[in-house]
Protein backbone atom coordinates (compact mmCIF):
# COMPACT_ATOMS: atom_id res chain seq x y z
CA UNK A 1 0.00 0.00 0.00
CA UNK A 2 1.31 3.37 -0.98
CA UNK A 3 -0.08 6.82 -0.39
CA UNK A 4 0.89 9.91 -2.30
CA UNK A 5 0.56 13.34 -0.77
CA UNK A 6 1.70 16.59 -2.38
CA UNK A 7 2.24 19.16 0.37
CA UNK A 8 3.07 22.27 -1.64
CA UNK A 9 0.86 23.60 -4.40
CA UNK A 10 3.10 25.22 -6.99
CA UNK A 11 1.55 28.05 -8.98
CA UNK A 12 2.12 26.29 -12.27
CA UNK A 13 -0.16 23.48 -11.12
CA UNK A 14 -3.16 25.80 -11.42
CA UNK A 15 -3.29 25.52 -15.19
CA UNK A 16 -4.39 22.44 -17.12
CA UNK A 17 -2.23 21.87 -20.17
CA UNK A 18 -3.55 20.99 -23.59
CA UNK A 19 -0.60 19.10 -25.07
CA UNK A 20 -1.11 15.47 -26.03
CA UNK A 21 1.38 14.40 -23.39
CA UNK A 22 -0.67 16.06 -20.65
CA UNK A 23 -4.26 15.40 -21.69
CA UNK A 24 -4.44 12.05 -19.92
CA UNK A 25 -6.82 9.27 -20.87
CA UNK A 26 -4.16 6.69 -21.72
CA UNK A 27 -5.17 3.31 -20.36
CA UNK A 28 -2.78 0.89 -22.03
CA UNK A 29 -0.30 0.67 -19.15
CA UNK A 30 -2.45 1.15 -16.06
CA UNK A 31 -0.91 -0.89 -13.25
CA UNK A 32 -2.09 1.01 -10.18
CA UNK A 33 1.20 2.88 -9.73
CA UNK A 34 1.45 6.63 -9.12
CA UNK A 35 3.02 7.14 -12.55
CA UNK A 36 0.20 5.23 -14.28
CA UNK A 37 -2.43 7.20 -12.36
CA UNK A 38 -0.78 10.49 -13.33
CA UNK A 39 -0.55 9.42 -16.97
CA UNK A 40 -4.22 8.46 -17.06
CA UNK A 41 -5.55 11.64 -15.44
CA UNK A 42 -3.04 14.01 -17.06
CA UNK A 43 -0.06 15.31 -15.14
CA UNK A 44 -1.42 18.79 -14.45
CA UNK A 45 -4.84 17.56 -13.34
CA UNK A 46 -3.18 15.00 -11.07
CA UNK A 47 -0.94 17.63 -9.47
CA UNK A 48 -3.84 20.04 -8.91
CA UNK A 49 -5.83 17.27 -7.27
CA UNK A 50 -3.19 16.08 -4.81
CA UNK A 51 -2.18 19.67 -4.14
CA UNK A 52 -5.70 20.30 -2.88
CA UNK A 53 -5.46 17.31 -0.54
CA UNK A 54 -6.88 14.39 -2.51
CA UNK A 55 -5.63 11.11 -1.08
CA UNK A 56 -4.37 8.68 -3.72
CA UNK A 57 -4.20 5.02 -2.71
CA UNK A 58 -1.97 3.33 -5.25
CA UNK A 59 -1.32 -0.38 -5.69
CA UNK A 60 -2.29 -3.29 -7.93
CA UNK A 61 -4.36 -5.28 -5.41
CA UNK A 62 -7.42 -3.16 -4.58
CA UNK A 63 -10.30 -4.43 -2.43
CA UNK A 64 -13.66 -5.27 -3.96
CA UNK A 65 -15.87 -2.19 -3.56
CA UNK A 66 -18.90 -3.22 -5.63
CA UNK A 67 -22.05 -1.68 -4.21
CA UNK A 68 -24.01 1.54 -3.81
CA UNK A 69 -23.00 4.28 -1.36
CA UNK A 70 -24.53 7.55 -0.16
CA UNK A 71 -22.57 10.63 0.88
CA UNK A 72 -24.91 12.68 3.09
CA UNK A 73 -24.34 15.45 3.92
CA UNK A 74 -21.92 16.08 1.07
CA UNK A 75 -19.40 18.67 2.31
CA UNK A 76 -16.71 20.68 0.49
CA UNK A 77 -13.25 19.84 1.81
CA UNK A 78 -11.15 21.97 -0.56
CA UNK A 79 -11.35 23.76 -3.91
CA UNK A 80 -9.48 26.08 -6.28
CA UNK A 81 -12.70 27.91 -7.17
CA UNK A 82 -12.54 31.46 -5.82
CA UNK A 83 -16.14 31.60 -4.57
CA UNK A 84 -15.96 28.28 -2.70
CA UNK A 85 -15.36 27.85 1.01
CA UNK A 86 -14.63 24.75 3.14
CA UNK A 87 -17.76 23.34 4.74
CA UNK A 88 -20.08 24.37 1.92
CA UNK A 89 -22.91 21.85 1.67
CA UNK A 90 -23.74 20.20 -1.67
CA UNK A 91 -26.55 17.89 -2.67
CA UNK A 92 -26.31 14.31 -1.42
CA UNK A 93 -24.45 12.04 -3.81
CA UNK A 94 -25.09 8.37 -4.62
CA UNK A 95 -22.24 6.31 -6.09
CA UNK A 96 -22.58 2.84 -7.58
CA UNK A 97 -19.60 0.64 -8.46
CA UNK A 98 -20.14 -2.51 -10.54
CA UNK A 99 -18.33 -5.07 -12.71
CA UNK A 100 -15.02 -4.88 -10.84
CA UNK A 101 -12.46 -7.08 -12.58
CA UNK A 102 -8.80 -6.67 -11.71
CA UNK A 103 -8.02 -2.96 -12.05
CA UNK A 104 -11.17 -2.20 -14.09
CA UNK A 105 -14.51 -1.08 -12.65
CA UNK A 106 -17.73 0.57 -13.85
CA UNK A 107 -19.29 3.55 -12.12
CA UNK A 108 -22.45 5.63 -12.09
CA UNK A 109 -23.36 8.49 -9.79
CA UNK A 110 -26.09 11.03 -9.30
CA UNK A 111 -27.02 13.95 -7.08
CA UNK A 112 -30.08 13.56 -4.88
CA UNK A 113 -32.87 14.40 -4.78
CA UNK A 114 -33.95 14.45 -8.39
CA UNK A 115 -30.80 13.26 -10.13
CA UNK A 116 -30.15 16.68 -11.67
CA UNK A 117 -26.55 15.66 -12.43
CA UNK A 118 -25.68 12.19 -13.69
CA UNK A 119 -22.10 10.89 -14.04
CA UNK A 120 -21.35 7.68 -15.92
CA UNK A 121 -18.00 5.98 -16.41
CA UNK A 122 -17.62 2.55 -17.97
CA UNK A 123 -14.13 1.08 -17.81
CA UNK A 124 -12.81 3.22 -14.98
CA UNK A 125 -9.67 2.17 -13.12
CA UNK A 126 -9.21 1.18 -9.49
CA UNK A 127 -5.99 0.96 -7.48
CA UNK A 128 -5.16 0.17 -3.88
CA UNK A 129 -4.02 -2.37 -1.31
CA UNK A 130 -5.74 -3.95 1.67
CA UNK A 131 -8.96 -2.05 2.37
CA UNK A 132 -7.69 1.21 0.85
CA UNK A 133 -8.62 2.15 -2.71
CA UNK A 134 -8.89 4.94 -5.27
CA UNK A 135 -11.05 4.95 -8.42
CA UNK A 136 -10.25 7.11 -11.46
CA UNK A 137 -12.40 7.98 -14.42
CA UNK A 138 -12.62 10.51 -17.20
CA UNK A 139 -16.30 10.80 -17.90
CA UNK A 140 -19.01 12.70 -19.68
CA UNK A 141 -21.12 14.71 -17.24
CA UNK A 142 -24.50 16.16 -18.18
CA UNK A 143 -26.45 18.98 -16.51
CA UNK A 144 -29.63 20.38 -18.05
CA UNK A 145 -28.66 19.04 -21.48
CA UNK A 146 -25.14 20.51 -21.49
CA UNK A 147 -22.23 18.08 -21.50
CA UNK A 148 -18.64 18.29 -20.27
CA UNK A 149 -15.57 16.06 -19.91
CA UNK A 150 -14.62 15.68 -16.28
CA UNK A 151 -12.15 13.82 -14.10
CA UNK A 152 -13.65 12.12 -11.06
CA UNK A 153 -11.63 10.39 -8.35
CA UNK A 154 -12.90 8.46 -5.31
CA UNK A 155 -10.75 7.40 -2.39
CA UNK A 156 -11.41 5.73 0.91
CA UNK A 157 -11.34 2.61 3.03
CA UNK A 158 -13.96 -0.02 2.28
CA UNK A 159 -15.85 -1.71 5.11
CA UNK A 160 -19.14 -3.58 5.57
CA UNK A 161 -20.68 -0.25 6.64
CA UNK A 162 -19.55 1.64 3.56
CA UNK A 163 -16.57 3.83 2.68
CA UNK A 164 -14.64 5.41 5.54
CA UNK A 165 -12.44 8.49 4.93
CA UNK A 166 -14.56 9.01 1.82
CA UNK A 167 -13.33 11.62 -0.67
CA UNK A 168 -14.72 12.54 -4.08
CA UNK A 169 -12.67 14.76 -6.34
CA UNK A 170 -14.32 16.42 -9.34
CA UNK A 171 -12.19 18.36 -11.85
CA UNK A 172 -13.13 19.99 -15.15
CA UNK A 173 -11.16 19.00 -18.26
CA UNK A 174 -13.39 20.57 -20.92
CA UNK A 175 -16.71 22.36 -20.38
CA UNK A 176 -17.07 23.14 -24.12
CA UNK A 177 -17.87 26.74 -23.27
CA UNK A 178 -20.94 25.98 -21.17
CA UNK A 179 -21.60 28.34 -18.27
CA UNK A 180 -23.51 25.58 -16.46
CA UNK A 181 -20.21 24.02 -15.37
CA UNK A 182 -17.16 25.25 -13.48
CA UNK A 183 -14.23 26.60 -15.51
CA UNK A 184 -11.65 24.31 -17.11
CA UNK A 185 -8.85 23.44 -14.69
CA UNK A 186 -11.04 24.04 -11.63
CA UNK A 187 -12.16 21.41 -9.19
CA UNK A 188 -13.47 20.40 -5.81
CA UNK A 189 -12.81 17.73 -3.22
CA UNK A 190 -15.83 16.69 -1.20
CA UNK A 191 -16.35 14.31 1.68
CA UNK A 192 -19.06 12.96 3.92
CA UNK A 193 -19.41 15.09 7.05
CA UNK A 194 -19.09 12.12 9.42
CA UNK A 195 -16.38 10.46 7.32
CA UNK A 196 -18.55 7.53 6.18
CA UNK A 197 -20.38 7.18 2.87
CA UNK A 198 -22.90 4.58 3.93
CA UNK A 199 -23.60 1.40 1.98
CA UNK A 200 -27.23 1.35 0.82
Amino acid sequence: MKKYYLLILVASFLFVGCSKDDDGGSNTQFDGSISAISDFLGTDTFEIMVGLGMTINSGDNPPNIEGTYLSSPNILENSNIETDYPGRVFLDYQSEFTNQKGLLIDFSGLHLPGGSQVDVGNGAFISGEGNLFSVFLITETEIQGDKADTVIVYSGEISPDGIYSYQRGFFMKNNYGSEVFIDNGKGRILNDEDGLAERI
